[in-house]
């Protein structure tokens, strides 16, 4: 009985996170990899125990990038690039190694996507740098 009130309170938890979650993740120029966190939920097929450290991990990324677009360009790039491998060293021990390669699929795809935007936050490939 006390396993299912917990499962209970743990689900209504995570559920209210999702509804937060979903109206703080929009795509802006000001945060590049923004992404929302229900999808990123199902792409990555997160167990119900890692979704609140991903939530935390994702609104922690996002927040860092929102304080490097108030620097100047020079200290944009190098806090930019130290919030990504923040963020990258806590996903890999929040996720799987598959969802962690399917995240770095995620960010790839992104990244490209912006920089044929011009929304160029680097010119790297995350997972040969990281693999």
């Amino acid at each position: 009985m006390k396993k299912w009130m917990i499962m209970m309170l743990m689900g209504l938890s995570v559920s209210g996170n999702l509804v937060k979650a979903e109206s703080v993740y929009e795509q802006t120029e000001e945060t590049p990899f923004a992404i929302s966190f229900q999808q990123l939920g199902k792409y990555l097929q997160l167990e119900t125990t890692q979704m609140e450290p991903v939530y935390q991990i994702n609104e922690a990324f996002r927040a860092n990038q929102e304080e490097a677009q108030t620097r100047g360009a020079k200290r944009k790039g190098e806090l930019m690039k130290q919030a990504l491998l923040v963020n990258l060293k806590q996903m890999k021990e929040a996720l799987s190694e598959t969802q962690y390669r399917d995240y770095l699929t995620i960010l790839n795809v992104t990244n490209n996507n912006n920089r044929l935007l011009s929304n160029s936050l680097t010119d790297i490939y995350l997972a040969e740098k990281l693999w």
